[in-house]
């Protein structure tokens, strides 16, 4: 058992120990933000979405996404390159994310369409991101199976090699009433942090 000091610890690490956490602070368009720049909302049918402006260039990170609303069929989660559009998930061009979830496509490496991970995506769930921008490659942790996609991270991953630099965002593609809430460190993680891994996504 933790000592009350260790426990203490132990949960302020978890918080983030005083660390400073990325939040969506990039250009929004067409979306709605709250809960301190980590809530994205969308109510109308053009694209939009939010980003964070911190931008990585090496380092593993893991960050969450809760699904508070998922009436919209092409919500996307995932990395954008500095340069990228939010319409750009269309065609999965510049992002690497998990994307539609009526059905869990996911794209990677500029446009490629690298798997589907199944399943209708409910009110509630949480996603992780493990990204390995050392090695260019990233992860899915899909609450609902309790599984990684397409692996654990270290194993086979989704490549995004075509890039050499991220940033986590958000956008939704023509739907309307749909809503993400980021987690990139400042709270406790839902799931369990890969190893190796930054426990979240510094400013």
């Amino acid at each position: 058992m933790p000592t009350n000091a260790q426990a203490m610890m132990l949960a302020e690490a978890r918080a983030g120990g005083g660390a400073s956490w990325a939040t969506l602070d990039g250009t929004a368009s067409n979306a709605t933000l709250s809960n301190g720049n980590l809530t994205a909302s969308h109510s109308n049918t053009s694209y939009g979405g939010a980003r964070s402006n911190s931008v990585k260039t090496s380092g593993k990170y893991y960050f969450e996404a809760t699904l508070i609303k998922t009436t919209g069929d092409t919500t996307a989660v995932g990395l954008i390159i500095p340069s990228g559009s939010y319409s750009d998930v269309s065609s999965g061009l510049n992002v690497a994310c998990i994307y539609r979830f009526f059905n869990g496509y996911v794209f990677s490496n500029g446009g490629a369409l690298n798997d589907n991970v199944g399943g209708t995506f409910v009110d509630g769930e949480v996603l992780g991101v493990a990204a390995d921008v050392d090695n260019k490659a990233f992860y899915i942790y899909r609450g609902s199976d309790s599984s990684w996609h397409p692996a654990a991270p270290g194993g086979t991953a989704y490549s995004m090699s075509s890039f050499s630099s991220f940033a986590p965002f958000v956008a939704f593609d023509g739907d309307a009433t749909e809503a993400v809430t980021m987690n990139f460190g400042a709270s406790s993680f839902a799931h369990a942090v890969p190893s190796g891994y930054t426990a979240g996504w510094p400013a």
